[in-house]
């Protein structure tokens, strides 16, 4: 008998610790009900059994590698996950160290970034948005094929196409685990400009939608999801302390100087716009290591 709950993280909980204290709690701000509150990294950033594959899709269940919780159990859990707090845990260190040193060194070798390239992609491919936003346009295509097909029997027939909600997680599964479409968009990534920024202060929030797609050119196509696209800015914040931008090599020259490696000019105003940033694009929640919301709540005010 299946039970009630499952928590199954977009987020993972490596990466969640590196806002919190003590490892365990970090403090959280709900878009939806406008309140801050302590809350356990467990229960945030989850849906309950966001990747199990319902059994009715899958096909000769007992000679297939993997079942209904492959993807939450051995994809995620013993492979990505794994290798994601390696690396978050390896560019934090070498953070803290070089705050101490300011020397130059190299953050991550080119088997690593290669990996964290992969797994920024897969983190921002795994999330909630993407899976609305994929299911959304699988049932508009469906509408779309629907009413061609309806007009070709009867002008006056109407048919509704839906999408069955079970078949969400099969769909997703489809986005973030395809093996092209990842060394594509990590394709991408490593032809950019990576630039880590260091604060002092440890003010660097994040969200329940951590990677960023931020466009600095209007109109582009978004190839490969948006990694691709002319302009654009990966964000992922690392820590309270470390934020990871990785900028448009054509269009972000400047950046070249500062490419891989930590830096700690950027100033209170950018860093606002970031953290502002993470507050917008948020599913529906941000987190921090302090209770210190009051930016937020500044601008739900200017904006009611």
């Amino acid at each position: 008998m299946r039970q009630k709950n499952e928590r199954q993280h977009y987020v993972p909980q490596c990466y969640l610790r590196n806002f919190s204290e003590n490892g365990k709690n970090l403090y959280t701000y709900d878009k939806i009900i406008k309140k801050s509150f302590c809350s356990s990294t467990g229960k945030v950033a989850y849906e309950d059994f966001f990747y199990d594959l319902p059994k009715k899709y899958i096909r000769n269940i007992e000679q297939l590698p993997f079942a209904e919780k492959y993807f939450e159990k051995e994809f995620f859990s013993k492979n990505v996950e794994v290798a994601f707090s390696s690396l978050l845990s390896k560019i934090i260190t070498k953070a803290t160290n070089w705050k101490i040193s300011n020397l130059d060194t190299t953050i991550l070798d080119g088997d690593e970034k290669s990996t964290f390239a992969y797994l920024i992609v897969i983190q921002y491919l795994r999330n909630i948005k993407v899976r609305n936003n994929f299911s959304t346009m699988f049932e508009n295509l469906a509408q779309q094929s629907a009413d061609i097909i309806a007009s070709t029997i009867d002008s006056n027939l109407k048919v509704k196409a839906s999408l069955d909600k079970e078949f969400e997680p099969v769909l997703h599964s489809d986005i973030y685990a395809d093996p092209e479409f990842l060394k594509n968009c990590a394709s991408d990534l490593l032809k950019k400009h990576w630039v880590y920024y260091v604060s002092s202060d440890n003010d660097f929030i994040t969200s329940d939608n951590p990677v960023l797609l931020k466009p600095h050119l209007q109109n582009q196509r978004r190839f490969n999801e948006g990694f691709g696209m002319s302009g654009v800015e990966i964000i992922l914040p690392i820590s309270p302390s470390v934020l990871l931008t990785i900028w448009d090599s054509e269009h972000h020259k400047d950046k070249l100087t500062h490419s891989d490696k930590f830096i700690s000019e950027i100033s209170m105003r950018k860093k606002r716009e970031y953290n502002m940033y993470q507050y917008l694009h948020a599913h529906r929640q941000v987190f921090s290591k302090t209770n210190n919301f009051e930016l937020i709540k500044l601008l739900e005010n200017i904006i009611k």
